[in-house]
């Protein structure tokens, strides 16, 4: 089963889409706190047991590279499955491997996204109780970070992320998935918040995040503006892209900043269908207010002003 699913998480969005779907008929779902933004009403949030926590979240140049914590035990089986489900949604299995790696199940693939001419190593490990994903992201024109590469191959789970710091040359985001919402039409279109630490380079982040929603370079920026949302600087952006195996997209993004936080909202859906206004008002509710994510009244959103 192929669906449109979070580039950022490379695979593992597809799967967590594949494994999301039949959620979609949960009467009531977890509670969302200190969101710092209002969802669309009636969409539904991920359990928060199914969205991924990002232990690490490191960038060099267009490389990307990250940890993420799922926290709910799987077999080993279960790893070569998941994996094989998310590596046909996203390209062509270049070469995998179920070697145990820190004496613990663990599933390996080096994915060929396609028509992107990038390479995708993903990782998925049962430790803890819980399930690791590593996601390492690179063209194909350059050799893989061995530093990364030897990373991944020891990777012990919390023994690991205890105490380290990014290999040279790499810069830690410091991000986190806040939750995913999915539209009440179905899983193809949903709505997905992150946070990161603040940093100067809010706008170059946004753009990388939007290009490598749709895994494939085939992205086409349709408009770019800057602007503010409850008095901090925003920017919001409009796309289209072909990812691999599904039908085209249409992405929307703002993303904002003040000195102490960092968040991101991205509203994707099939091009074919018309864009949900409900979701499209929920982006111009992105509010940090006296620097803690707080979600505006939702009978009073927080109004955007944007300048081309």
């Amino acid at each position: 089963m192929r669906r449109n699913n979070p580039g950022w998480l490379g695979a593992t969005g597809a799967v967590l889409l594949f494994l999301a779907a039949p959620l979609q008929t949960i009467a009531a779902a977890d509670p969302a706190p200190g969101l710092p933004f209002t969802p669309p009403a009636g969409w539904q949030p991920m359990p928060s047991a199914m969205v991924p926590d990002m232990m690490l979240s490191w960038m060099k140049g267009t490389q990307s590279f990250g940890v993420y914590r799922l926290n709910f035990p799987i077999s080993g089986a279960q790893l070569t499955q998941a994996l094989k489900a998310g590596s046909q949604a996203v390209g062509t299995v270049v070469s995998s491997d179920s070697t145990p790696i820190c004496d613990a199940p663990a599933a390996k693939a080096v994915i060929r996204v396609e028509d992107s001419k990038e390479l995708l190593t993903e990782q998925m490990q049962s430790l803890d109780g819980a399930m690791y994903v590593s996601v390492y992201r690179h063209s194909e024109s350059i050799q893989p970070d061995h530093a990364i590469d030897a990373f991944m191959g020891g990777f012990c789970g919390s023994r690991s992320l205890s105490a380290t710091t990014p290999p040279s040359g790499w810069a830690s985001l410091n991000a986190k998935l806040l939750g995913i919402w999915f539209s009440p039409r179905g899983p193809t279109e949903s709505v997905a918040a992150i946070s990161r630490a603040p940093q100067s380079d809010v706008e170059s982040w946004a753009s990388f995040a939007l290009s490598t929603t749709a895994n494939t370079s085939s992205v086409t920026i349709l408009s770019k503006k800057t602007g503010t949302l409850c008095g901090n600087p925003a920017f919001f952006f409009t796309a289209t892209a072909a990812p691999h195996g599904v039908p085209a997209i249409d992405v929307q993004m703002a993303a904002t900043q003040s000195s102490s936080a960092s968040y991101m909202l991205l509203y994707s859906h099939p091009k074919t269908s018309a864009a949900d206004p409900a979701a499209v008002a929920s982006l111009a509710t992105l509010c940090i207010s006296h620097g803690s994510p707080a979600a505006p009244p939702a009978a009073a959103p927080a109004q955007a002003t944007a300048t081309p």
